[in-house]
């Protein structure tokens, strides 16, 4: 369940208790809407022709099994997103592995192939990915790269406590490309992602939501680079049409848009090139953080059951 201390140190006060609303507004008693917003986004993929990566927590995978497993039928990457939404940057190292494992029996329980892994709040400690590899993940996709597309004047107070919260490398300073190591290999997430444009600067003009992240697909087809574009479900309502724009003109410059584990796949065998002569990569994510409010409720009562 997320904290409440963490929502604080890193979206403000007033931005928590907002949230706090809107999380009542999206998700409902049942799992109906996020089932819709979720359904929603599966069939706006499949018109355009790709593929997209939805990490999802445990915990809801196993309360809503059948529907997720429908998800990834229709051509959906499930990754894991944790056993529990909480910051592991902070956990014991113990705590990690058993939450690691429980999320990986989870997925085995569910039917599902084998998960790539993000962090819930993108947050994993530096000497984390010794144990995603120990355990066989063939992919992080948890750090972040931010991306100068947003004037500092269109910025606020809440988009700084991200990038304070985040860390990210700054794009375009060094290469925004998977990283292979022991076996693993590091999808960077590039940012300001949904829950910042449309949370934190309240943006709902999809034509400025797909100009900002526009900007990253020309610097990333530019560099020969990868974009992995971060939009959660709940927040389809507001991006829909601007993330259809995205996929149009990332199909009309030629990059390659696929899956995390497809790019995680190909990388690790030929690093330093993509397939097909696309001149740069784009992933189409978006967490699942739970499926209802009783999930959230699950989390917090059932953290390590």
């Amino acid at each position: 369940m997320p904290s409440l201390a963490h929502a604080v140190r890193t979206k403000g006060l007033r931005k928590t208790a907002r949230r706090a609303l809107t999380l009542a507004a999206r998700y409902g008693v049942t799992s109906g809407p996020m089932e819709r917003n979720l359904r929603r986004l599966a069939a706006l993929l499949a018109a355009q022709g790709v593929r997209g990566t939805l990490p999802v927590t445990a915990v809801p995978l196993r309360r809503h099994a059948a529907f997720l497993r429908d998800l990834s039928d229709q051509g959906i990457e499930l990754a894991l997103h944790g056993y529990i939404h909480c910051d592991y940057a902070s956990a014991s190292s113990q705590r990690r592995r058993d939450h690691l494992v429980k999320g990986l029996g989870a997925f085995r329980e569910a039917g599902l192939p084998p998960p790539g892994f993000r962090a819930p709040y993108l947050s994993w400690p530096e000497d984390g990915d010794g144990l995603l590899g120990s355990l066989g993940f063939p992919y992080n996709s948890s750090r972040t790269v931010h991306w100068p597309v947003l004037p500092p004047a269109e910025q606020n107070g809440a988009y700084a406590l991200a990038l304070e919260h985040y860390r990210p490398r700054a794009g375009g300073e060094s290469p925004c490309l998977p990283r292979l190591e022991d076996g693993l290999v590091d999808l960077p997430v590039s940012l300001p992602d949904d829950e910042m444009l449309i949370e934190r600067l309240g943006l709902r003009d999809q034509g400025r939501i797909f100009s900002i992240w526009n900007a990253i697909l020309q610097r990333t087809v530019h560099r020969g680079e990868l974009f992995v574009l971060q939009l959660h479900p709940e927040r389809i309502p507001f991006a829909d049409q601007a993330l259809v724009r995205l996929l149009r003109e990332a199909k009309a410059r030629g990059a390659w848009v696929a899956p995390l584990m497809e790019i995680a796949r190909w990388w690790s065998r030929h690093e330093g090139r993509w397939p097909d002569g696309h001149p740069s990569a784009v992933a189409v994510t978006g967490d699942i953080d739970a499926m209802s409010l009783w999930d959230y409720a699950a989390m917090r009562w059932g953290a390590d059951g």
